[in-house]
C-alpha cells in the first residue's frame, strides 16, 4: 500500500496499519524520510515496522532489480531474503498487470426512453 505520511493520522488507515502480525516496511525518497515515518508510526502505537535502508534507490536495487542477497549475519537474514524475493515477484506482476489493462473503454451513454 502506498500511504503518504500525512495520512498516518487518518481513520482510513487504522485497520491496515494495526495488523500486529503483518510486517510494515517503510520506503521513502531518503532514509531520513523513512526514519521520520517509522518514528511517527511507532509513536502512534503501530508495531512490526521496518525500514528499507537506502530509500527508493535501495528499494529499486534490492527489490525491483532483484540483486543478489548478501547476508548480514543477523537472525533476520532469512526473513529479509524471503521478503525481497516475494516483493520482487509480486510488484513486477502488479506492474505488468497494470500495463496490460490499458485504457478503460468509456461507458456508452444510454438514451432514456419511455414514459408513463
Amino acid at each position: 500500500m502506498n500511504i503518504q505520511m500525512r495520512d498516518f493520522f487518518s481513520k482510513d488507515w487504522i485497520t491496515p496499519l494495526s495488523h500486529r502480525h503483518v510486517k510494515k516496511v517503510v520506503v521513502g525518497d531518503s532514509e531520513t524520510e523513512e526514519q521520520t515515518a517509522y518514528l511517527v508510526l511507532q509513536e502512534l502505537g503501530y508495531e512490526n515496522i521496518a525500514i528499507l535502508r537506502g530509500g527508493f534507490d535501495g528499494f529499486n536495487k534490492n527489490i525491483l532489480t532483484s540483486s543478489t542477497f548478501i547476508p548480514t549475519g543477523t537472525r533476520w537474514d532469512a526473513d529479509v531474503k524471503q521478503f525481497r524475493e516475494k516483493a520482487h515477484t509480486d510488484i513486477l506482476k502488479m506492474i505488468a498487470d497494470n500495463k496490460n489493462k490499458g485504457l478503460k473503454e468509456p461507458k456508452k451513454e444510454k438514451k432514456i426512453q419511455g414514459g408513463c
